[in-house]
């Protein structure tokens, strides 16, 4: 799994958040999308990854700012350690 997190500026309200999400899944085969106003990023989780610059495009196109882009492997923690 790979998670990436976008910086957007220009999210205001919840409206916002569900817009992006929405945009993303709409877009992209993801597991999960997340953003998050307070915060001004969007957490995405997908097995593969999505094209930075095309996430940059969707967003924008949106009316959104992207201003950065970073992404890492991403494990599921587990409830149970052994």
């Amino acid at each position: 799994m790979i998670k990436m997190v976008v910086k957007v500026d220009g999210m205001m309200c919840s409206m916002c958040e569900t817009r992006i999400n929405e945009i993303l899944y709409r877009n992209f085969e993801i597991k999960k999308a997340s953003a998050d106003r307070k915060k001004n990023c969007v957490v995405i989780l997908s097995e593969i990854m999505p094209e930075p610059d095309k996430i940059r495009e969707v967003i924008e196109e949106a009316g959104y700012t992207v201003r950065e882009i970073t992404s890492e492997p991403y494990q599921k923690r587990s409830l149970f350690r052994l």
